[in-house]
């Protein structure tokens, strides 16, 4: 596992942790979005859960057509497949 510089986190009072902004937009985690957190022996591990691994990948990837032609595409080629068969 690579060792990630990041600035030091203050515990506040209540226990909560500001997760700096680079890592929030490096693992597309948005305010309300629920972590899994676990005891991992020498340190603590915090994962956020993916709740619908589509809008995770929002924003990573270009595209170069919509959703919808995408769609219209999928469609048509699932109509000519039936056709063939």
């Amino acid at each position: 596992m690579r060792r990630l510089e990041i600035p030091n986190a203050k515990v506040g009072k209540h226990g909560e942790i500001v997760i700096k902004k680079s890592l929030r937009k490096k693992y597309n985690i948005v305010p309300g979005q629920e972590v899994v957190m676990f005891d991992a022996g020498d340190h603590i591990v915090i994962l956020p859960l993916i709740n619908d691994p589509i809008d995770n990948l929002n924003g990573k990837y270009s595209w170069n057509e919509t959703l919808s032609s995408l769609k219209n595409k999928i469609d048509q080629l699932s109509i000519e497949d039936i056709k063939l068969r």
